[in-house]
């Protein structure tokens, strides 16, 4: 088949695509320029190609079981599902249901929504269930010492073949993940904060207005605007920390990790004088205080084994 057979035959559509960067592989895969010759160094290959696959391995499969877990369909309980008029039990389905995708290449993730117009299914509903995704990856990643970076942004997009998106989107998110992001966090593209803000103008149902309104608030209590000036993904907003499992102490514990974390990470780079590094900590450092999430506690009593 011929290549103009083949691009006509692709289906274009707007998708919000969110690029995750796990930090500081790079760094670690830059320690050999050639190929190890003797078993020394081969023994030395083999322990960085450890460290560096290892948290990839488990990046993915973080994504994968919380995607797992988020993407099954909200079912209606019986008691009320029968108090619910047809039109009602319509629109409860089309917010009930996330379609959100995944890939992988590299040490890199692509969380997606394909926008295209469905029967009974809102993109509302896939973003907030996105969103609860994001906030749990970026904390408990940063309480790991394996602190991710990334962007979110809109476009048109193209799937050439399963799990092989191609186009704007995708191109937005990484230009602003590589260029703009800078430290652990998600910037936030105009494509997106425009998307959002079109629900505003669209003409539906008052019942449906109602259910739309609701997400798009919960939507909102993820978004921030940075110190830079730039809007951000906030995984410590107090929206966003609603979704932990605070009952069980996994919020507390994974704030105290995290902060442990980040305030060696300071002190580290402080001292053998990497001054750009000890500013990225320095800002996630301020993330933190400025959202009430500070901890001075060392959650492993005294020393992370």
């Amino acid at each position: 088949m011929e290549q103009k057979e083949i691009a006509e035959k692709l289906q274009f559509t707007f998708y919000i695509v969110v690029l995750l960067d796990l930090l500081g592989q790079s760094d670690q895969l830059d320690k050999f320029t050639i190929f190890p010759k003797t078993e020394q160094e081969m023994e030395e290959f083999r322990s960085i190609y450890r460290r560096t696959i290892g948290p990839v391995l488990h990046f993915r499969e973080q994504i994968q079981n919380l995607h797992k877990n988020f993407s099954k369909p909200i079912t209606i309980p019986d008691t009320i599902r029968n108090k619910l008029t047809p039109s009602q039990l319509e629109l409860a389905k089309k917010y009930s249901r996330p379609i959100i995708g995944v890939q992988f290449f590299s040490d890199l993730a692509i969380l997606k929504i394909n926008l295209a117009a469905q029967k009974d299914y809102s993109p509302l509903f896939s973003i907030h269930t996105l969103f609860i995704e994001l906030a749990i990856l970026m904390l408990i990643n940063i309480a790991l010492g394996d602190p991710l970076r990334g962007a979110i942004d809109v476009g048109i997009c193209v799937e050439l073949s399963e799990n092989d998106l191609y186009g704007q989107a995708l191109s937005r998110a990484y230009k602003l993940e590589s260029k703009v992001a800078d430290y652990s966090r998600i910037v936030i593209g105009k494509g997106f904060i425009n998307y959002l803000d079109s629900f505003e103008k669209a003409e539906v149902q008052n019942e449906e207005k109602i259910l739309m309104n609701f997400y798009l608030a919960l939507i909102k209590e993820f978004l921030a605007v940075d110190t830079d000036g730039k809007p951000i993904f906030s995984y410590l907003s107090s929206g966003a920390r609603r979704y932990y499992q605070e009952s069980e102490g996994s919020l507390e514990n994974a704030l105290k990790a995290a902060c442990q974390f980040i305030r060696n990470a300071v002190r580290q780079y402080a001292q053998i004088g990497e001054i750009k590094l000890e500013a990225r900590y320095s800002r996630m450092m301020d993330y933190f205080k400025k959202n009430d999430c500070w901890r001075n506690q060392d959650p492993w009593g005294g020393g992370r084994p």
